[in-house]
Parts: structure tokens; C-alpha cells; sequence
């Protein structure tokens, strides 16, 4: 840090000190030189931050006092007074600063700067030439360094090692004879610049908005020409725009004014493209990516081709992030197909194809229907539903000449009282069919009780079980009597339970007796070989 200094709990640290602060969860630490209308030169650019845990952290200057020109020389106005005003924006960490970037230009008549800072020694920033400028090499010997960029155009820059890049803009012009009044309404703004790397191909936001004041909204976009035909703005093509060649690149910045509320922006295929939004009123200014990939492309990279289409990541560590649609073909020509593919374009859904007129069965109403749906395709990848009606309904006579089912007699029902519930325990719904309870011997109260007591079931609703009762099928599906043959023999079904018993215990004294006892009864009749000498096995099949 340049030139601040500060004392926390009674301990003055200077440039090179390292203070260390403990924080729960969601607190706050900050530092700040800001005093009534004090202006300090000092600043705190080049200091590290780390957490053991993830942290965010917001930066910039909080008494801005910004240069005045003249709308007429573009020249600097020393005696005229310049604004006050906030410097804020939300750092991106180190893993995600980036080698290649794309300034830009916005509608106003105002000095805008890019500022770069280096995250390691010996950076060189390279300019692209082109609109009849050439610009020597920025060099930031070490790391945390910056530099002010010398240009003011939309226009290509790299650099050999990761850096942050930031774009903003001074208070808007004024004419030397007449300091009060405003050529271009604006303040100061910062922003970050977003590293090509980082592009998105799809932008929601909504425009900031107070009662004191309500700015004139803006976006813009920076896009690779060829891709500039595939962009929508809020579900539309792009029109009303801005559009300024970038200076060394295939790209071109577009502008537009934009309504207050919400807006979107995004592409019909697979367009990665850069976003800012900004607003400008008097005295009052702000600017913001609308958005960024937050990926990791400052780290070393290994590759990982167990990838997900649209999974934000550099999967086959070239330096850009799902740079591929799925086509089965190489197309970033590293002998690799589909191994880093983006996400499927968004898609908006489309209707398909009206059905027929149907008639309409509704009490007291008449006429005809259509339907259709949202489904050719269907939206996908945050595409926006079909915009229309998905039923249409016309007055006619059809229907007229059917008795409405609530005006149907006992055990009628339908449209017309064409169909029976007579197997229903009492009515039936008018218009479904479906009974409370059926009468005996008939189930499917939901069917108008139609169906038979099915095997093995009897009574009302069938819940009679004949396998219970007669131990086989029932004789009638409405008292479930059991045939007469199947009673008789259940009354002696119990002599088999003293029977059981009796015969396995007969045959268990048999066999502990031995072979030759059994045989001596009758000298000399073996009704078996035993010259084996084996044990007898007795099975018993039950």
C-alpha cells in the first residue's frame, strides 16, 4: 500500500505490517481514510487478503474527487469544481484473474480509464494496435503494482501472468462558460472488467431505482461479430443499438438505453459473451458486470474429461471454459471431441398444433373447446413458456339436447342417463358412476358396482374371503354358503389330528427294534438283503 497508515487496538501498521482479525460469521472488518472532505493521497492497492475461510471483499474509493473536462477541448478545467462520490466494487479473488480482456465504451462524454493490477513479478500488459494507434508494453515489476491503461477506446489487451482489470469513468463534461449546466449527466463509477475467459451466455438483472432520483439505464455487451446476430435482448432481436468495432479483436461493443425494471439478455445458441449495466443522472452514476462465470482459470489446471455439459470448468485445461457444443466434432482442434461442451442453447417453447373442436359437456353451458400445448419443443435451459392461450372456447349447440347427470333418476347417471348403477347399495354419483357401497355380490364401487364378486370373495363390496369360511371357493357370491361336500368332510377332519400322532409314534417304536428280532418271528424269511448291514431311513412324505 502507498501512503496509509492506521492504528487497530492501540497498534499502528504501515506498509509491509500484516494485521490479523478474527471474524464470525457474517461480520465486517473495514479500513478507511475518510474524513468530512478530506482528500488523503493514499491507498491501500497491492495488499493481499486471505481467509482461512471463504470471504468477500469489497473495495475502492470512498471520496472520489473526480477530474472535470471541457465538452468543447476535452481538456481538463482546473477552476471548475468537481464531484464527490462513492468508489465501490466487489474483488474478484486471485484464482479467477484472468491474461486476456476487452475494454469498452459506454454513451457519454466523459474520461473513462482501465486500471490493471498484477498478481506476480515481471507482468507485461500487451495493447492491441488497430485505429491508427500503437501503444508501447506496460511492464509492473512486482506483484500488486498497477498501471493506468493510455487509452480510451474499446480495445483489446493481454498479459503474461494473471491480472485484475478494472474500468472507470470521471464526472461528465461541462462548457467553460457555463459550469452549472451538464453536457453528459454522470458521476464517477467503477466496475470491474470482466477477463474474456470469464464470458456468460445468459444476463437477468433489474435496473437500481429511488425516489430521489431514477437514472437513464444502459446496457452494454461485448460480442464476437460472427455471434452478434444469435443475441435477444428481453425475447427480441437486438435493435435501437450502439455498436463500436473493438480495436484488435474479431468483437464489437453494442449499447443500448434500457427501461427501468428487469431485463435479459442472452443467446439463441451457444454464445459466450461479456454483460455491464450502468446508469447515469446528475450527480449520480453506477456500473456493474451484469454478471461472470466465477471459475477457477488462475490455478493450475488438470484435466478432467469426466465432464457435464455447462459444468463452468476448464476440462481440458486449453484456457477456455465449455468452448464446445455437442456435434462429434474437434471443434478447438485439440484432437478431442465433446470433451468440454456447454450447456444446450436456450429454448423458448413453441406451441404445437390446435386439436380438434371437441363439444362441451358442461351443466347450463354449450358449445365447443380446443386445446394445445407448450411443447414443440418445450422451453428448456431457462427458455420462456409459449405467450397465448392454450384453450379456446366457442358458443354452440352442442350439448343442449343431453339431460345433465344432476338431473338423472335413481340408479341413472351420464350425460343423457344413458348408464346403470343398479348394482349400487343406494345411489350413485351423477357424474363419475362411483358408489358409497355396493349391493351383495357385486364389488368396484368406482365402476358403478359392474363387476361380480370375483373368486374367493362374497357379500357387499366383496369383502367376504370364502377361503376363510369354507376353506375352498364359496358356493354363491352373496351369502358365500359353502358346498355341502366340503362341510361333510370338515367333520372329520379332526380323527387326522389324533391319527397324525398315532401313526408317527407306531413308527418310531418300530424302528428302534432291532432287524434280527423282526425276522426271528418267522424263522428264515428275510423279506430283505442285510448282508449290507445298514440302518433303515424312514421318510415320511406329509
Amino acid at each position: 500500500m502507498t501512503g496509509f497508515n492506521f492504528t487497530y487496538v492501540d497498534v499502528t501498521y504501515f506498509s509491509g505490517s500484516t494485521l490479523r482479525v478474527t471474524l464470525k460469521k457474517f461480520e465486517a472488518f473495514g479500513l478507511s481514510k475518510c474524513k468530512g472532505n478530506l482528500v488523503v493521497q493514499s491507498s491501500l492497492t497491492g495488499t493481499t487478503v486471505e481467509g482461512k475461510n471463504p470471504i468477500g471483499l469489497i473495495s475502492g474509493d470512498c471520496l472520489s474527487n473526480t477530474a472535470v473536462i471541457s465538452c468543447e477541448t476535452m481538456q481538463l478545467l482546473p477552476d471548475a469544481v468537481g464531484s464527490r462520490d462513492l468508489f465501490l466494487e466487489m474483488l474478484t479473488p486471485v484464482v479467477s484473474y484472468g491474461k486476456e480482456f476487452i475494454t469498452v465504451v459506454i454513451t457519454r462524454i466523459s474520461p473513462m480509464f482501465n486500471m490493471v493490477i498484477s498478481s506476480e513479478d515481471a507482468t507485461t500488459i500487451t495493447i492491441s494496435e488497430g485505429g491508427g494507434s500503437k501503444y508501447p508494453p506496460v511492464f509492473l515489476a512486482k506483484a500488486g503494482d498497477s498501471a493506468v491503461l493510455p487509452f480510451q477506446d474499446s480495445r483489446a489487451f493481454s498479459s503474461n501472468k494473471p491480472i485484475q482489470a478494472f474500468f472507470f469513468q470521471a464526472s461528465a463534461c461541462r462548457y467553460p462558460s457555463q459550469r452549472r449546466v451538464i453536457e453528459a449527466e454522470g458521476d464517477g463509477s467503477l466496475s470491474n472488467l470482466v477477463a474474456n475467459n470469464l464470458f456468460y451466455d445468459s444476463y437477468i438483472w433489474s435496473t437500481p431505482f429511488s425516489k430521489q432520483m431514477t437514472p437513464n439505464n444502459y446496457f452494454v455487451a461485448v460480442v464476437r461479430r460472427e455471434d452478434l446476430m444469435f443475441l435477444r435482448f428481453d425475447n427480441t432481436e437486438l435493435n435501437e443499438t450502439t455498436i463500436t468495432p473493438v480495436h484488435g479483436a474479431d468483437y464489437v461493443v453494442v449499447n443500448r438505453n434500457i427501461t427501468q425494471g428487469s431485463h435479459n439478455l442472452y443467446g439463441v445458441k451457444a454464445v459466450y459473451f461479456g454483460c455491464y449495466i450502468y446508469g447515469l443522472a446528475r450527480y449520480y452514476s453506477y456500473m456493474n458486470p451484469a454478471g461472470y462465470i466465477s471459475a477457477e482459470i488462475n490455478k493450475k489446471c488438470v484435466p478432467n474429461y469426466e465432464m457435464q455439459p455447462g459444468d463452468l470448468t476448464d476440462n481440458d485445461c486449453d484456457g477456455l471454459i465449455d468452448e464446445e457444443v455437442v456435434n462429434g466434432r474437434d471443434d478447438d482442434n485439440d484432437k478431442r471431441i465433446d470433451e468440454d461442451v456447454g450447456k444446450p442453447p436456450r429454448t423458448d417453447g413453441q406451441w404445437s398444433h390446435w386439436s380438434e373442436w371437441e363439444c362441451v359437456l358442461e351443466c347450463g353451458k354449450y358449445g365447443h373447446t380446443r386445446r394445445r400445448a407448450c411443447d414443440n419443443p418445450p422451453p428448456t435451459n431457462d427458455g420462456d413458456n409459449c405467450e397465448g392461450e392454450s384453450f379456446l372456447r366457442k358458443d354452440s349447440n352442442c350439448g343442449k339436447n343431453l339431460t345433465c347427470p344432476s338431473d338423472c333418476g335413481f340408479h341413472r347417471w351420464f350425460w343423457g342417463c344413458t348408464r346403470s348403477c343398479e348394482n349400487c347399495d343406494g345411489d350413485c354419483d351423477k357424474f363419475t358412476g362411483t358408489c358409497a357401497k355396493c349391493k351383495t355380490g357385486y364389488g368396484s364401487p368406482e365402476l358403478s358396482c359392474s363387476q361380480f364378486c370375483p373368486a374367493y370373495t362374497f357379500g357387499a363390496n366383496c369383502l367376504g374371503r370364502c377361503m376363510e369360511k369354507c376353506g375352498t371357493e364359496c358356493l354363491d357370491k352373496f351369502l358365500g354358503t359353502c358346498p355341502p361336500s366340503e362341510v361333510n368332510n370338515r367333520k372329520y377332519l379332526w380323527w387326522l389330528t389324533l391319527l397324525i400322532p398315532i401313526v408317527g409314534f407306531f413308527l418310531y417304536i418300530v424302528s428302534l427294534k432291532p432287524v434280527d428280532a423282526i425276522c426271528e418271528e418267522e424263522e428264515g424269511y428275510y423279506p430283505f438283503d442285510i448282508t449290507e448291514a445298514a440302518a433303515p431311513t424312514i421318510e415320511l412324505h406329509m
